[in-house]
C-alpha cells in the first residue's frame, strides 16, 4: 500500500478511537445497550475470579448507582426511560450531580455483595477480556472502572474498522477507494458508534465475524492455505465463546472449502485435510462449548424448544412473517441505523429518508451489474466473493427470523429483533451498499462514493447531536459542559470533556481532507 493510503489508513482508525472516546465520554452511566448487565458480568468475573453460578448476580453498587439514576428496571423491564425521550434525571449547577459522591463513595464491599439477577450470562470470552478495563480503574469508583471498560469496546470497534479495511481490499484488490469507503462507513454508522462505545459483548462477536469474513474471502482470492482453515477455526471458537449469535457462521467456511476443492479440481484429500484442521481448531479455541452442550441437551444450546403445550406451538410460519416483514421495515430498519436513550429516541425523519433513497440507489446499481453478469455469462472471483457475503447476509438474517419464530411458538411472545443483531455482517452490508453506488455510472463514480463518505460522517454528527440533545442541554455551550460532567470520572468533566472533543474534531477534518485528496488518477 502506498504511503498516502496508509497515513489514510492510519487517519480513520484514530479517528475511529477518537470518535469512540467522544461518544463514551457523553453518552450517560448504563445508557448503552444492556450495559448494566454486561458491566455486572465483568465486575463478577473480575472480583470474584470465578464463573456466575445460580444466584444473584448483580452488584449493590451497580444495583444503588441504576436506582439513583433512574435506569433501575421492574418486572416488564422497563425504567424511568424507557419509551420516554423526553425524559431527563434533575441537573445541579456544579460538576457533580445530585448523587454523584453517593455512588462514587459506595463502600467497596458493595462490588461483591449481589442483590439481583441481571447479569448477561453469556459465554465469558468478551467478560475476560473486558476485564483489563476494570482493572485499569480497579483502585478507583464506579465511573472511573465503568468509563475505563468501555474504551475496551472501543479498541474492538477500531479493530473491526481495520479488519472491515482489508476485507473490502480482499474484494477490491487495487481499489482502496472503494476499501476505504467501505471501512469508513461501518465506523461512522451511528447505531454501531453507539454500541461499540459503551460495554457490550457484541462489540466481540462483530470484531470476530468480520475477521471470520475476511479470512473467508481472502481464501476465496488467493486458494485455502492452512493459515486460512487454522485461523478460521480459531475464530469460530472464539466467537462460540462470546455469544451465541456466532451459529450461523459456523457452516460458511465449509462452503469456502467447497470452492476452493471446485476451483482447484482433483485435490479432495487436500479438502478434507482443511476440514479437520478447521474443526479441530474451532472446538480445541471454543468449538467444545457448542459441541457439548448440544451432545448434553440434543438441541442447539440457546435455540428455544417448542413442544405441543408450547403457548403458541400451532403458529404457522406464513402467519408470522405476515407480521413480523412490515414490523422489519417500520422499527427494525430505522434502529439498524440508531435507537438511544433506552429505545425513546431515533435518528430525525429527513435523516431516515434520505438513508432509504441511498439504499434504493445502491440497491439499483447491483441489479444492475448481476443482470450484467447475466447477459455476459462471465464470473469472476470478485462476483463469487459478492455472492458469498451477500449470502452469508441473507443466511444471517433468516437464522435470526426462524429462531425468533421458534421463540414465539414456545414461550408465546416475542424478545423482538432489533437492528443491531445483524451487525456481525455490518461489513459485508456496507461492502454491498459502496458497490452498489459505484455501479450506478461509469462517469461520476469517485464523486458519488465520495459524497457517500462525506454523508456518513455528517450523519455520524447529527446522530450524535441527537443523543446529546435529549440528555442536556446544548446551548448555552456552558450549561451543556456542566450537565455532560456530572456522574463521568474525572478525565470526561468539565476540561477533559471538551479536549477529547477537539482532539476528535482535528482528527476528523483531517481523515475528511486527505480522503478527498485521494489520488484521483489511481484507484
Amino acid at each position: 500500500m502506498r504511503n498516502a493510503q496508509k497515513t489514510l489508513l492510519i487517519l480513520l482508525l484514530l479517528t475511529t478511537f477518537f470518535k469512540g472516546i467522544v461518544w463514551a465520554a457523553f453518552v450517560p452511566i448504563w445508557h448503552f445497550p444492556d450495559e448494566q448487565a454486561h458491566f455486572a458480568q465483568v465486575q463478577y468475573y473480575t472480583e470474584l475470579k470465578k464463573n456466575i453460578g445460580a444466584g444473584n448476580d448483580l452488584s449493590l453498587e451497580v444495583y444503588e448507582s441504576e436506582r439513583l439514576l433512574g435506569t433501575l428496571r421492574d418486572e416488564q423491564g422497563i425504567n424511568k426511560f424507557t419509551y420516554r425521550p423526553e425524559y431527563r434525571i434533575p441537573y445541579t449547577q456544579s460538576n457533580l450531580g445530585i448523587h454523584e459522591e453517593e455512588i462514587a463513595n459506595l463502600p467497596e464491599e458493595a462490588r461483591t455483595s449481589f442483590v439481583k439477577k441481571e447479569a448477561a450470562r453469556y459465554p465469558p470470552l468478551f467478560y475476560v477480556v473486558s476485564s483489563v478495563g476494570y482493572l485499569l480503574g480497579f483502585p478507583f469508583n464506579l465511573f472511573v472502572r465503568v468509563f475505563l471498560t468501555r474504551i475496551i469496546s472501543v479498541l474492538m470497534a477500531v479493530a473491526t474498522v481495520w479488519i472491515t479495511f482489508l476485507l473490502a481490499k480482499a474484494v477490491f484488490a487495487k481499489n482502496t477507494l472503494l476499501a476505504i469507503s467501505t471501512a469508513t462507513l461501518v465506523s461512522f454508522q451511528p447505531m454501531y458508534t453507539f454500541l461499540s462505545s459503551g460495554v457490550n459483548n457484541d462489540n466481540l462477536l462483530i470484531l470476530l465475524s468480520t475477521l471470520l469474513l475476511w479470512l473467508m474471502v481472502d481464501a476465496m482470492r488467493k486458494g485455502m492455505t492452512a493459515k486460512h482453515t487454522i485461523g478460521m477455526g480459531i475464530t469460530l471458537g472464539l466467537g462460540i465463546a462470546t455469544k451465541q449469535l456466532i451459529y450461523p457462521f459456523i457452516p460458511l467456511p465449509l462452503l469456502v472449502v467447497g470452492y476452493d476443492a471446485l476451483k482447484r479440481k482433483g485435490r479432495s484429500r487436500e479438502s478434507l485435510k482443511q476440514v479437520f484442521l478447521l474443526v479441530a481448531f474451532g472446538i480445541i479455541f471454543g468449538g467444545g462449548i457448542f459441541a457439548g452442550r448440544w451432545m448434553q441437551s440434543g438441541n442447539i444450546p440457546g435455540w428455544p424448544r417448542v413442544n405441543p403445550e408450547s403457548p403458541m406451538a400451532h403458529l404457522s410460519f406464513i402467519t408470522y412473517l405476515s407480521e413480523k416483514i412490515p414490523q422489519l421495515y417500520r422499527e427494525t430498519l430505522p434502529w439498524y441505523w440508531g435507537v438511544f436513550k433506552w429505545l425513546g429516541v431515533v435518528l430525525p425523519l429527513s435523516a431516515l429518508r434520505a438513508i432509504k433513497v441511498v439504499l434504493v440507489l445502491s440497491g439499483i446499481g447491483l441489479v444492475q451489474y448481476t443482470a450484467g453478469k447475466i447477459h455476459k455469462r462471465r464470473r469472476e472471483t470478485r462476483d463469487w466473493q459478492l455472492l458469498f457475503l451477500a449470502f452469508s447476509s441473507i443466511w444471517f438474517a433468516a437464522w435470526l427470523l426462524v429462531w425468533d419464530y421458534t421463540l414465539i411458538r414456545s414461550i408465546g411472545f416475542s424478545h423482538g429483533i432489533q437492528g443491531r443483531n445483524f451487525f456481525p455482517n455490518i461489513a459485508p452490508h456496507m461492502l454491498l451498499v459502496v458497490f452498489g453506488l459505484w455501479q450506478l455510472t461509469t462517469k461520476y463514480q469517485r464523486h458519488i462514493i465520495k459524497a457517500l463518505v462525506l454523508a456518513i460522517v455528517v450523519l455520524n454528527f447529527i446522530a450524535l447531536k441527537t443523543v446529546l440533545g435529549s440528555y442536556y442541554d446544548l446551548l448555552p455551550v456552558r450549561t451543556f459542559i456542566i450537565q455532560a460532567s456530572q456522574y463521568k470520572p474525572w478525565f470526561f468533566k468539565g476540561g477533559g470533556l471538551m479536549l477529547w472533543s477537539v482532539l476528535y474534531l482535528t482528527m476528523v477534518v483531517n481523515f475528511v481532507y486527505s480522503f478527498l485528496k485521494l489520488d484521483r488518477r489511481k484507484p
